[in-house]
């Protein structure tokens, strides 16, 4: 099933020196450095599963994905989409309560997303992070679990994680947007009626949503 972007963030610059060089909207395009850009690439969302970003592991996977984004560049791709945390195996960190304490063990996640970032800027590359993944029931440790159902741990990953990550690579040119969570469908509660459009899933049932377990509703979800 083709990946759902359940939050694409078009990132905006604040100053108009710094806007001219990001990717932006206006109108009905999308531009970079006051010219319309078309998005084309490549997902490749893992190179060793989970165990990509923090703790060391992007220095032992950089050179393969820089020859991805080097093909990709020179098939006149742009665009490459990359998953990061996925079902929080290996990052963040969290305590033993499911509690993010941090962006992982070792302190070099950051330092690696933002070095993944000049790579692609190298090759002219629009990198499309994809934060969290629902479309396979694997979440042993309940750690992407309690995000979604307790709003004081996912306050916990905003404030320890995303938000110094987002600070950290703010204005960065390679960065095109934010992905927050791969096929949101696979956990959804389907055939659920709800006043609010936005909430109702009844047009879901029997449609093959909810494939890694009816375990959320959209409120949920879209906390």
């Amino acid at each position: 099933m083709a990946a759902v972007l359940t939050c694409l963030l078009l990132l905006l610059a604040a100053s108009g020196e710094v806007f001219g060089s990001r990717l932006k909207v206006s109108g009905n395009q999308i531009q970079f450095k006051g010219q319309k850009v078309f998005l084309s690439g490549g997902n490749l969302p893992w190179i060793n599963y989970a165990h990509d970003f923090g703790n060391n592991q992007w220095s032992g996977i950089k050179h393969r994905v820089e020859k991805q984004m080097k093909m990709l560049r020179d098939a006149g791709g742009n665009t490459l989409r990359l998953w990061i945390h996925i079902q929080g195996e290996t990052t963040p960190r969290f305590d033993s309560n499911g509690h993010v304490v941090g962006p992982d063990r070792d302190g070099t996640f950051i330092s690696d997303f933002k070095d993944m970032l000049d790579l692609a800027q190298r090759y002219d590359i629009f990198v499309i992070p994809t934060l969290w993944s629902a479309a396979v029931p694997q979440d042993y440790s309940h750690h992407l679990d309690g995000l979604i159902v307790d709003w004081r741990k996912l306050r916990g990953y905003i404030r320890k994680v995303l938000h110094p990550l987002v600070k950290s690579v703010k204005g960065h040119p390679a960065l095109g947007a934010w992905d927050i969570m791969n096929e949101p469908e696979g956990m959804i509660k389907d055939g659920k009626s709800d006043s609010d459009p936005c909430f109702d899933t009844t047009a879901l049932y029997d449609s093959g949503a909810g494939w890694a377990g009816k375990k959320y509703d959209y409120y949920q979800i879209l906390r």
